[in-house]
């Protein structure tokens, strides 16, 4: 018999790029958010956006303050996010992010994203305190696709278990996941 540790209903504000141009491809993370609504109850907001002007688009749209988690899932270089495929357009640079600090103020905020992440923690430490946000994790490495979805499946379940001790979060993670951690360069400050 599983154990059930106290869930608490999570809010997820879930932005995710075009992973390629072939019209048949279906890779998406709207499966790990279904899963986390069938299994946790956790609410969701899904939309796929392919410009930079879609991405802020939804970012300033009224009535998302109330989820408090944002996952951002795209193609990433470090410092940056793509929304358009594997090309190389322009990017999102963190920075830019800035200018939505009411829609992040207080979120959990997660890149689902290569590299993005790759920063000296110091550089972290302040984007996050800028930002004004609760949490801020993702990837310092290249990841692989299965890989990064059961991360991040994993960490969004913890989340559902805890509510301010974002350590204690981690410490479990690592412990429960920590190869996965290890190769993805994960981090959470």
């Amino acid at each position: 018999m599983f154990s059930r540790m106290e869930i608490t209903k999570r809010r997820i504000f879930a932005l995710e790029g075009e992973w390629n141009s072939k019209p048949s491809d279906r890779a998406s993370v709207i499966d790990v958010l279904s899963y986390l609504e069938k299994v946790n109850g956790f609410d969701y907001f899904h939309r796929r956006t392919a410009t930079k002007e879609e991405f802020f688009h939804h970012l300033g749209r009224a009535g998302f303050k109330k989820y408090d988690i944002a996952y951002l899932t795209f193609h990433g270089s470090k410092n940056k996010i793509y929304t358009l495929g594997n090309s190389k357009d322009e990017g999102i640079d963190l920075n830019e992010l800035l200018d939505y600090r009411d829609f992040f103020a207080g979120k959990i905020v997660h890149f689902g994203s290569c590299e993005t992440l790759r920063l000296d923690e110091e550089e972290l430490i302040e984007f996050k305190r800028e930002l004004g946000v609760k949490s801020i994790s993702g990837y310092t490495k290249s990841v692989d696709w299965m890989n990064s979805g059961i991360l991040d499946l994993a960490y969004f379940n913890l989340w559902g278990g805890y509510q301010k001790r974002s350590k204690d979060l981690e410490k479990k993670l690592r412990r429960q996941y920590g190869g996965l951690c290890e190769d993805l360069g994960f981090i959470m400050v």
